[in-house]
């Protein structure tokens, strides 16, 4: 715990798109078991966690797991990257302009758009789940 200048009594972080939004949560990667629940908090700014009350009653940091938005106009779409002559493929999912990019090595990561086009976050998002090795290379 500590003490941030931006929260206060009458002060807190900017919110971003997820910020009530409802989503759908897993543990592990398993995208076969999700719970549905409402972020609570969605900083853009310092200290930036993701705050999501689940509708069993529990109350989960974004840390602790995967999600993605889970209603809306949803736009779908694949992206693929090449890295060191091997490609790698995502499916992309996009709703009320929260992206969320999932490989098929059961890699996911949600982020908002902010004004960018959906194929460049994708894609970014992709490249860092690659070098973090959230997503393996396509079989030729």
């Amino acid at each position: 715990m500590g003490v941030k200048a931006n929260i206060s009594a009458t002060e807190f972080p900017k919110q971003g798109a997820l910020a009530g939004k409802r989503v759908a949560f897993c543990f592990h990667y398993d995208t076969a078991r999700t719970i549905e629940g409402v972020v609570l908090r969605d900083d853009m700014e310092e200290p930036f966690p993701h705050v999501i009350h689940l509708d069993d009653g529990r109350v989960v940091l974004g840390t602790e797991r995967q999600f993605q938005p889970s209603n809306g106009s949803e736009n779908k779409m694949e992206v693929d990257v090449t890295v060191d002559g091997r490609k790698y493929v995502a499916d992309v999912h996009e709703v009320d302009g929260a992206v969320t990019v999932i490989t098929e090595a059961g890699g996911m990561e949600t982020t908002t758009l902010g004004g960018a086009r959906i194929e460049s976050i994708a894609r970014t998002i992709l490249l860092r789940m690659v070098q973090t090795s959230m997503a393996q290379p396509k079989a030729e």
